[in-house]
């Protein structure tokens, strides 16, 4: 072939007078001869033109260009939902960091970045909602996501809705096969892709529980509806090894395992997500009970259903492992493993929602519909819920200040801000209306308390770029 051939690493068809890759490209043939080639490269002043240019990121960091177009660059022109919306809350967070690193910008700027991309990945989803994906599936629980940061939540409110629609019809809520640990030649889909399908059940299931609040005819999901088993830990998910944990339940696995691919001890197999779910369970049932207190027995009573959703805390804090304990070895592992905002939405959750469960003690700040009459005798156990409300309060603010110290990303849930300011107006009404300030207690209660609730409003202040929530409580009386 000829020299630009041979340089090009193409067939050469050797056509006279000139081949025709050659011809296609406009460019002057040097022959085949076989000292053509050196010749044409020895002699000054020789023309040569580049058959390809490197692409811009190449030219950046100067490296070889292979000039093949990326996979995921090539997505943009196929109008791929799920590519558009991480951009969109990419760019948010790259925003971000810029704004902490580099130089600071204007938080409405950072709020509002992404809006655009996000806007093509709603459109492409709503244009067509015969298309059922599981692509499509992913980009609509990050859009719900994107909806509640920018404050869209009539929006956010309805693609719940279509999110749990499409899981139904994707059947997600059920294993892909029998062979979970991916021992059959047969089977079509890797562990990893199984596992990924799991988990976007379940962020479906606390997608759902979140927007319903433990109103039934807003929740869509049931438990019992869901028969996967639970996520495993981030490292078996990373080196893509499938294994067995338990289900929802405590202590049980799939119906349909053998016998002998049961573990020991499954549980050992579950990680921060999967006791996130329990918990966001037991969240759904305390909502629940709240709202009806008009039916429910006395709280007082120890077979009351306050009793009961207090023992389930009792069990699911026994059922921990040390390692999702808050504490300074756990805030070390998981920032290195990139799980500490992970760890600090567990922890604020399980005191946020004590919180909630014993708010029944505090029914003008909650405004309570039906408040339960609390009888002479029954003065301790009052005090017992105010106080163990205010406690919780504390400890949430504990864990925001410990995790904030770490970064900003730390706080990036959506619900962190709900959190911080309910746990600021716990503090605020415990001191202010459940003591008295003449008394040398109430006022050492307050300057002990007065750090947690600055700590609360700086992270508030914090999370005024991430999301719209957190300036409306910020500047709220």
């Amino acid at each position: 072939g000829c020299t630009v051939c041979r340089a090009r690493k193409v067939k050469c068809d050797e056509r006279a007078p000139a081949c025709l890759n050659c011809e296609r490209l406009h460019l002057q043939c040097p022959g085949y001869g076989s000292g053509s080639g050196a010749t044409l490269r020895a002699e000054p002043g020789t023309e040569r033109r580049r058959t390809y240019r490197s692409c811009k990121a190449c030219r950046a960091c100067k490296t070889r260009c292979s000039g093949e177009r990326p996979v995921w660059l090539s997505a943009n022109h196929t109008g791929n939902a799920l590519l558009y919306i991480i951009c969109a809350l990419g760019a948010k967070f790259f925003l971000l960091n810029y704004s902490n690193s580099v130089r600071p910008l204007p938080a409405k700027f950072v709020l509002s970045a992404g809006n655009d991309w996000a806007k093509n990945a709603k459109d492409i989803i709503f244009a067509d909602l015969g298309e059922i994906s599981i692509e499509n599936l992913m980009a609509s629980v990050l859009i719900y996501d994107y909806d509640v940061r920018i404050g869209n939540y009539a929006s956010a409110f309805m693609i719940s809705a279509t999110c749990t629609r499409m899981a139904q019809a994707l059947q997600v809520n059920l294993e892909h096969s029998a062979d979970v640990l991916c021992t059959l030649p047969s089977s079509t889909i890797s562990a990893c892709s199984k596992e990924a399908r799991r988990r976007l059940m379940w962020s479906c299931y606390i997608m759902d529980s979140w927007v319903g609040s433990g109103v039934d005819q807003l929740t869509i999901l049931d438990e019992k509806d869901i028969k996967i088993q639970l996520p495993c830990h981030s490292r078996n998910f990373h080196l893509q090894k499938p294994c067995i944990t338990e289900t929802m339940e405590r202590g049980k696995v799939l119906d349909f395992l053998l016998e002998d691919a049961i573990p020991d001890n499954p549980a050992e197999n579950m990680g921060l997500m999967a006791y996130f779910i329990r918990l966001v369970e037991l969240r759904k049932r305390v909502l629940r009970y709240v709202k009806h207190l008009d039916t429910a027995a006395s709280p007082w009573l120890p077979t009351s259903e306050l009793s009961v959703l207090a023992d389930g805390f009792q069990d699911w804090y026994g059922t921990l492992p040390a390692n999702m304990y808050y504490s300074p070895t756990s805030i070390y592992t998981r920032k290195e493993s990139l799980e500490l905002g992970a760890l600090a939405l567990l922890w604020c959750t399980y005191h946020q929602t004590l919180c909630d469960l014993y708010r029944i003690g505090m029914p003008d700040l909650f405004k309570i519909r039906t408040p339960i009459e609390f009888p002479p005798e029954q003065a301790d156990f009052l005090r017992h819920c105010q106080q163990t409300c205010f406690e919780n309060a504390k400890n949430v603010s504990i864990v925001i200040s410990g995790a904030v110290r770490h970064g900003t990303n730390m706080l990036a849930d959506t619900w962190m801000c709900t959190i911080a300011y309910d746990s600021t107006r716990v503090m605020l009404y415990y001191l202010t209306q459940m003591l008295d300030p003449s008394e040398d207690l109430a006022r050492l209660l307050m300057k002990d308390t007065l750090p947690l609730l600055q700590a609360n409003v700086k992270a508030l202040r914090l999370m005024i770029p991430m999301f719209v929530t957190a300036e409306q409580c910020v500047c709220s009386p």
